[in-house]
């Protein structure tokens, strides 16, 4: 990216807070542009998403939060970690993407302008998904416990096994003091199927 005038962009917007509070202390402003290490790439940001981490680390609580944040102010003043982007540069170190990729995953200050992420915390963009979706997939992925990217594999092979067909032997569904239940115990009891 150019100025208008010739010469190379150093300088992005991005969301800042120089000290733990409510959102108000947010602020936009003028920051240099991240460079990427051996093994991360630099991504101009599309999309980005607020997660609960951000929130945490905005206010810093639960207190030991703040161990790795900063125990007075926070070291790393750039909130953001869910990012959905199009990569311009690589690392030295970077094997699986390319520039012009388009990709989602963690990354570091990325409600900005530019962000600089892992290559081991990127995967490529579905064609049939925007950039949105990506970039709030991630957060939602991760409270929900879902695994992403390699971890698909085992977690497929993990359904695979539960929901494979068992052998279906009789239940006994009653209660010892009252003896037999009603219908939709019954019925539950039946939903759940055999005992492993």
């Amino acid at each position: 990216m150019s100025r208008p005038g010739g010469g190379i962009l150093l300088n992005m917007k991005a969301a800042t807070y120089a000290r733990y509070g409510p959102p108000d202390v947010v602020r936009i402003a003028d920051v240099e542009k991240p460079a990427p290490k051996d093994n991360e790439v630099l991504l101009k940001v599309c999309a980005a998403s607020v997660n609960p981490y951000d929130w945490h680390f905005l206010r810093g609580t639960p207190y030991f939060v703040r161990l790795s944040t900063g125990l007075g102010k926070p070291k790393n003043t750039q909130l953001g970690a869910d990012v959905a982007g199009v990569v311009e540069t690589v690392g030295a170190s970077v094997t699986r993407i390319k520039p012009g990729d388009a990709v989602f995953g963690l990354g570091r200050g990325t409600f900005a302008e530019y962000a600089c992420a892992p290559e081991a915390s990127l995967a490529a963009m579905p064609a049939n998904i925007t950039f949105e979706q990506n970039a709030s997939l991630l957060g939602r992925t991760l409270r929900s416990r879902k695994p992403l990217g390699p971890e698909l594999r085992d977690r497929r092979r993990y359904v695979a096994r539960r929901l494979r067909p068992r052998s279906i032997r009789p239940r006994p569904c009653h209660s010892e003091r009252s003896g037999p239940t009603l219908f939709l115990p019954l019925r539950s009891c039946e939903a759940i199927g055999p005992r492993s």
